[in-house]
């Protein structure tokens, strides 16, 4: 009797699990496809939250590069995972919590990265600015890989400052193609992201003239 019981309290637990973590990856399908930047933006979040980016630990897994060289750009005491590039290098933690400091929210990177995305899309902001604060989690990956590869390819300095602005441009750009009448100019967006970005949509205003019946010629 006992061991039938185990048996399916335990397979019980495991439905449990399943159904948890499957609700997880629904909800993440959903946070990430949400059509808020270019299509490509959007697979490679999706890569870097299944550690699918070919950063350097990758390569020298393939024998691409030495093991030797694959090593953090910016913390060379440290592997270049996926992880730790996009999120636990103190250096490109520096943008992330810079940009949670003007908003006003602590947030936290937890072991499952896909779990931290969805943390941050439930982040405690204002229903008008949400999509900026969504759209800022793409902005920083992409801006982060874009200056390594500078780094890598063209021997750029990392700068923390510059990667910042260049997070606030993306995000600015994307918000003014994406809603032209729902955002004011881009300089705008990109001066104060958290603060007076939404302005309601421009009401287009129709002259209508009373009809009369024509004169007699």
């Amino acid at each position: 009797m006992g061991s039938g019981t185990n048996k399916e309290g335990s397979q019980m637990g495991r439905t449990i699990m399943v159904l948890q973590r499957d609700r997880v990856e629904d909800r993440t399908w959903r946070n990430i496809w949400k059509n808020l930047m270019p299509y490509r933006i959007e697979i490679f979040c999706w890569q870097v939250l299944h550690e699918r980016v070919a950063v350097k630990q990758e390569l020298a897994k393939k024998n691409l590069i030495d093991q030797e060289a694959a090593v953090c750009g910016l913390f060379k005491n440290e592997s270049e995972l996926v992880r730790h590039l996009f999120f636990h290098c103190l250096e490109v933690w520096h943008v992330w919590m810079r940009w949670c400091s003007e908003w006003g929210v602590t947030w936290v990177v937890l072991e499952d990265l896909v779990i931290s995305f969805n943390t941050w899309n439930a982040g405690p902001v204002r229903k008008g600015e949400f999509k900026i604060w969504c759209m800022a989690f793409y902005a920083i990956l992409w801006s982060v890989w874009l200056y390594r590869n500078d780094m890598v390819f063209r021997r750029a300095t990392w700068n923390a400052d510059q990667v910042f602005e260049l997070v606030k441009l993306k995000v600015a750009t994307w918000a003014q193609a994406k809603w032209p009448f729902e955002y004011g100019v881009v300089l705008d967006t990109f001066r104060y992201p958290a603060e007076g970005t939404m302005v309601k949509k421009r009401k287009i205003t129709r002259i209508v003239e009373e009809w009369s019946k024509p004169h007699k010629g």
